[in-house]
Formats: structure tokens, sequence, C-alpha cells
């Protein structure tokens, strides 16, 4: 049987993720982080982590998934477990946990409880939060405590009805007292700007997935459908990282990649066709994105080539631009107008027919990308706000589309995706 200590170190392992054993000072970063957003909001916090991991309470959904956490709660604690909830003063935290359950970790592994010492010791030294209260008390806590609060979910014209909604509509039901206020908007610019140690993981997860994608090209010659590929490509990821994917990947030849979200990954490999890969893994904290389209007989045809060669050029003249003050609109801007140029010139005027199912622009070139893929919202509302240094974005243009054209006597024609991505560091 193990040791208090080794199940101790296995807690931390799996639940303070973000941490190595030889972290120093690491709880004052998360400390500094909540002092600054407190400042900012004028007011108390009270966040909410993910309330269940991936696939409760559908039992048969589980999924190996390491980092499952909402990345606000992230990147405030570090703490990588559901049902907890953060709150902040101007000067002090507080972290509400539910109590020890031993049934629970007999079949789940260990959970932060808030009548365990040992994982009071853990949050002081790993997330900076010196109280830890029960889950059963925050209610009256609020009551207590607050009359306005700063609360975070996602809206526009209207609210996206996730756990973060649902907890502020619970807030508002069951305290009708309280000022809620969200505070999307104050996590501008400093939540998305990445520290030195974010930075070195952001690095560190895209040197693995390029490793990771070199190994599957070494195994090429033995692939015949997209699923074998899809099999290659995730072993290759897990291989080189102990935190999982950030995401599904996607695995698509010929026609399939005019599908952006293609997901089947079932087809066969067409020798003749490009096939669109998109994939990434989790180092720490941070993800990796990367998108390669490759030939699957390891040589492209002309058309290929040039369209190929298109996209290229564009991702690069789009990367030059990706400047503090820059927003990622304009760089849509620029992206999808070069585009559309391109095959203009080299398509268009040489007699080539193109058909498209959008108007220029098939998707944005970017996103921002740190705690989670798709960082700073689902509805990309920041997408006119100036980038600042440390930011970290993606950079992805594409095409989409039937493309017939001769070259040299021979006429080629094929509908197929391209994409290319990778990301800079503002």
């Amino acid at each position: 049987m193990r040791t208090h200590t080794a199940k101790y170190r296995g807690m931390i392992d799996r639940i303070m993720i973000l941490f190595t054993h030889t972290d120093a000072g690491i709880g004052d970063r998360f400390y500094h982080r909540r002092r600054q957003l407190v400042k900012k909001v004028g007011s108390p916090l009270v966040l909410t982590a993910v309330p269940a991991p991936l696939g409760h309470p559908i039992p048969w959904a589980h999924a190996h998934t390491p980092i499952y956490q909402d990345p606000l709660f992230l990147y405030l604690t570090g703490i990588n477990q559901p049902g907890c909830v953060l709150y902040c003063t101007a000067d002090t935290d507080y972290l509400f946990l539910p109590k020890k359950d031993p049934k629970y970790e007999f079949w789940d592994g260990h959970r932060l409880g808030c009548d365990d010492p040992a994982d009071a010791k853990a949050v002081r030294a790993h997330a900076g939060i010196e109280h830890v209260h029960d889950s059963a008390t925050l209610d009256a806590w609020i009551r207590d405590h607050a009359t306005a609060i700063g609360c975070h979910w996602h809206e526009l014209e209207t609210p996206i009805d996730d756990y973060l909604f649902q907890f502020k509509t619970a807030l508002a039901l069951q305290h009708p007292h309280l000022n809620l206020t969200n505070i999307h908007d104050a996590l501008w610019p400093e939540r998305f700007m990445l520290d030195t140690v974010d930075q070195a993981d952001l690095a560190r997860a895209y040197q693995t997935t390029y490793t990771a994608f070199a190994n599957v090209q070494a195994r090429w010659h033995t692939v015949a459908s997209e699923t074998e590929l899809a099999g290659i490509l995730i072993g290759e990821l897990l291989k080189t990282t102990p935190y999982g994917l950030s995401f599904s990947p996607i695995v698509a030849n010929g026609a399939n990649a005019t599908t952006l979200h293609y997901s089947a990954n079932n087809a066969s490999l067409d020798p003749n066709a490009l096939v669109l890969l998109d994939f990434g893994l989790r180092w720490r904290g941070m993800c990796s994105d990367v998108s390669r389209t490759v030939p699957v007989s390891g040589h492209m045809n002309p058309l290929q080539a040039r369209l190929h060669s298109l996209v290229e050029t564009v991702k690069a003249s789009t990367t030059a631009l990706a400047k503090p003050g820059v927003t990622i609109e304009a760089l849509n801007a620029h992206c999808w107008a070069a585009i559309h140029h391109g095959i203009q010139t080299d398509i268009i005027r040489h007699g080539g027919t193109v058909t498209q199912d959008y108007d220029q622009r098939p998707h944005n070139v970017g996103h921002l990308i740190g705690y989670t893929v798709h960082e700073g919202d689902p509805l990309r509302s920041y997408k006119n706000k100036p980038l600042s240094a440390g930011m970290a974005i993606t950079i992805e243009p594409g095409f989409y589309g039937h493309v017939r054209m001769t070259i040299n006597g021979t006429v080629y024609e094929e509908t197929l995706g391209i994409r290319i991505e990778d990301a800079v560091v503002i």
C-alpha cells in the first residue's frame, strides 16, 4: 500500500498539474494575478471551476483528459479539480471545497477536501490560498460578506448557457440583494499576456508537437486510411506529453478537408490527394494548435503545389504583421485579401476555375491560445481589440474549394482543403 506521502505526491501530480515538484514561489504567481484582477474589477470575485470532469455524470463518456479545468480558474489558481469555487477580496482568497469522500476517492482517486490538513497545505503552497472552507457554507458566506460581486460568463446579444452562466444565474436567484457584475471585459489584456513561465511552457508544447509530427511522417508509408493516420498521430502526441491532447485531431484527405471541423477520420486515403491534419497537445498549462497539409503520396501535383505555396506565402506575410497594437481583425483583412488576390492571379487569370462555399473568409485567420486552445471567449469578441506583448495567437490561413486548371497541357481538377497553422507570441 502506498504511504501517505506517496499518495500526497500523486495528488500533486494530478490536481496541481501545472507545477513541478521544484517550482518555488509558484503560489505567489497566482496570488498576484488574483490581486491584480480584484483591483481592476473593484469588488470581490466569486468564480467557479468546472462543475464535473469530462464525461460526468455520464460514466460511459469518460475520456483520457488529464486537464479539464475552466481556463480562468486554472489561470488564477492552477487547481485542476472540478466542483471548486474561488472567492477573492482585495487582499484575501478563500477556496470552497467539498468534504473528503473516501468512497469517491476509492473509485476516482484523490480529491482536495476542505477537512484535510494536507490538502490545505497543498493549496497554500501551490495556489497561494490561505483559507479553505466547506462548499456547503458558500451561500451563507456570500450572504454575510458581499453586496456587490464580480462573476464571469460569456455574453454578447445573448449569454451562452454553459456552466458559467448557470452559476451566475444560481447566485442571482439565491442572493437577490447581490449586485452581480460580469468581469469579462476586465480580463483584457492582462489575462491573456503570458508570463515567462507560460511562454516557456508554450514553446515546449510546440516543440513537442513538432517532434510528434516528425515521428508520424517517418511512418507515413504504412498508412492506408484516415483512421490509421489519426491513431498514429494521437499515439505519437501522447507519447511526448503526460498532460494530454489539447483537442481531438482532424485528419481529412481530399474533399473531406473542405469541412472545417471534420471529425469522422474514417475514409480511405486517396494516394493522389492532400491530407489536412489539425492537432495539438498540452504542456503543463499551455496548449498547442498546429495544422499541416501534406500529399498522401509524398509528392504534390502542380495544382496542389501552387495552392499550398499561396497559403504558405500568406501565412508568412500575416505572421510578419502580428505585432503589439495590431488587431486580429486587421490580420483577417490582410490574410483573406491576400488569399483572394492569389487565387485571382495564380489560378483564374491562367484560365482556371474556382468554386468555394464562402465569400473570401472561411474562418478567422487565428485566435488567442494559451490555457485553452481557443482562448479569450468562444464569441471572438476580442478580435477588434489591439494585441499586447506577451499574447500568443495562431496564424492559420487556408483555402477550401473545387479547382480546375490546365498546367503545361495537363488538366488538374479536385476538391480540396489546405490549411497551415502555427502560433506566434506577440
